[in-house]
């Protein structure tokens, strides 16, 4: 005699209720916070940024420290952290130009704009919101090394009296160093005890000429 023994479908319904209640606890951060109170956080996030000088949109890379100044029992729940940020930003673009010295006539150009900066600032994080969503702000002031560089083939560095790049703000030669400053926002999501999402925006106020950008990135933080 052969016995089967025959699963209930009750029991497999159960068990299929508590993974999926798991799954959705645990990236909305419910355990998270738990007996667990970051003093500081490092992230590196990835993105896009517009084009300084009217250029098209790039990429941007941003490394994140974060250290807690004042803890939320002492601030109504939200968080005042120091703040030094690390960025890399790359914009390109096709110019069409149309008087130059060095160019000649109607020449197309194509443009690569660099920009490195390092900002030390302030972020608040208004943790008392909920757990798992915690949206902040943060701002500082920020400086700029950038670099612009021409080439139609060879590299040509900066071309002189070209209209179209003065009407840009493109400042001669192959960079600046210029002084500016950042205010942004964005939100952390907690997924896990030690690691958090991070979206981040920010507007970037640089003192040349039509050289203001901003960026959208989003990442990873880990807690400590």
């Amino acid at each position: 005699m052969i016995l089967v023994r025959r699963r209930s479908r009750g029991t497999g319904k159960v068990r299929g209720t508590v993974v999926a209640l798991l799954l959705f606890a645990l990236p909305t951060g419910a355990f998270a916070e738990e007996e667990f109170d970051p003093d500081m956080k490092m992230g590196l996030l990835l993105g896009v940024s517009t084009g300084q000088f009217d250029t098209d949109l790039g990429w941007s890379a941003l490394a994140i420290l974060d250290l807690t100044v004042i803890p939320p029992e002492e601030l109504s729940g939200c968080r005042l952290m120091g703040e030094l940020a690390i960025g890399y930003h790359h914009n390109s673009d096709n110019l069409d130009v149309v008087t130059s010295a060095i160019l000649g006539p109607d020449t197309d150009v194509d443009l690569q704009s660099r920009t490195f900066h390092s900002m030390f600032g302030f972020k608040v994080v208004f943790e008392q919101v909920s757990p798992s969503f915690q949206p902040f702000l943060v701002a500082g002031p920020a400086y700029y090394a950038q670099e612009v560089e021409l080439s139609n083939g060879r590299t040509l560095g900066q071309a002189p009296n070209a209209p179209e790049l003065d009407n840009r703000g493109i400042p001669y030669g192959w960079g600046s160093d210029e002084w500016g400053g950042q205010v942004g926002a964005g939100v952390h999501i907690p997924i896990s005890k030690r690691v958090e999402l991070a979206i981040d925006a920010r507007y970037h106020f640089v003192t040349d000429e039509n050289n203001d950008f901003a960026t959208f990135v989003a990442g990873f933080d880990f807690r400590f």
